[in-house]
């Protein structure tokens, strides 16, 4: 049996895993065995601070330590999804 790298396809450039606790770090440990240096160079662990050193200030939110000021509003997306659907 190969590698999962090898049966799914890559299209993700990165993935950061935020403030994880021990037991999500003890998963990670243990699917690392199974991934190859590629895929694991995709997943950053890290704390939000951490996030400054791949995102720019200006597009990290604010709650994140970042100077974006977004609003996400569930019910407004949920709307045009099924606007978009209904076509």
């Amino acid at each position: 049996m190969g590698n999962v790298g090898e049966f799914y396809p890559e299209n993700l450039h990165r993935i950061f895993v935020l403030n994880t606790g021990w037991l999500v770090n003890m998963m990670f440990a243990f699917g690392r065995t199974f991934m190859t240096k590629r895929m694991l160079d995709k997943y950053v662990v890290a704390s939000y601070a951490d996030l400054k050193k791949y995102i720019d200030d200006d597009q990290l939110l604010k709650v994140l330590g970042g100077d974006a000021d977004m609003d996400f509003d569930y019910d407004r997306e949920v709307e045009l999804d099924e606007k978009r659907h209904a076509k």
